[in-house]
């Protein structure tokens, strides 16, 4: 009687797990959760991007953690791989899309360094196709942004003040 009891307890917690209400995708998760899991995750993530079911192109999205150098006398080690104090957060993003007719390809790459709190201390953004390139950089310190745009016969470059940036 005992064995028949636990067997038909556990099967009728299966067809309530996989047959249940459906009204919930899932369980809420904080924003804070998700962006730590984002920016610590240890692998690169290759992905590739589709229009109407064709493949138009593939991105990859790689993370790292800044760490703060110990000391050579400290007896105290961590062990590989163990980040001792964080110092801060980058996030790298590269690929291309095929685009137009004829077809043309964009190359495009970018970084983002965080600092420890997670504020943004530096960004850079690069497009390029075989007739031209914009590269974007900005540095919080600084508080500007460069521009600058590349083609065969010319090269402008313009830096801009987050001051010029606020009331346009």
């Amino acid at each position: 009687v005992v064995p028949a009891g636990v067997w038909g307890a556990m099967t009728g917690l299966r067809w309530r797990a996989e047959y249940g209400t459906r009204r919930t995708l899932g369980t809420p998760v904080a924003t804070g959760t998700v962006v730590e899991k984002v920016l610590t995750a240890p692998d690169v993530s290759s992905l590739s991007i589709y229009r109407n079911g064709t493949r138009i192109g593939f991105c990859h999205w790689s993370t790292s953690i800044g760490e703060a150098l110990s000391r050579l006398e400290d007896e105290n080690t961590t062990p590989e791989g163990m980040v001792n104090r964080v110092t801060g957060y980058k996030v790298h993003l590269e690929g291309n899309l095929i685009y137009g007719e004829p077809v043309q390809r964009i190359r495009f790459d970018s970084t983002l360094k965080l600092d420890r709190n997670r504020q943004w201390c530096e960004f850079s953004a690069r497009l390029s196709t075989h007739l031209a390139t914009v590269e974007v950089r900005s540095v919080a310190n600084e508080q500007t942004v460069h521009l600058t745009l590349e083609d065969e016969d010319l090269r402008t470059e313009r830096v801009l003040r987050f001051s010029e940036l606020e009331n346009p």
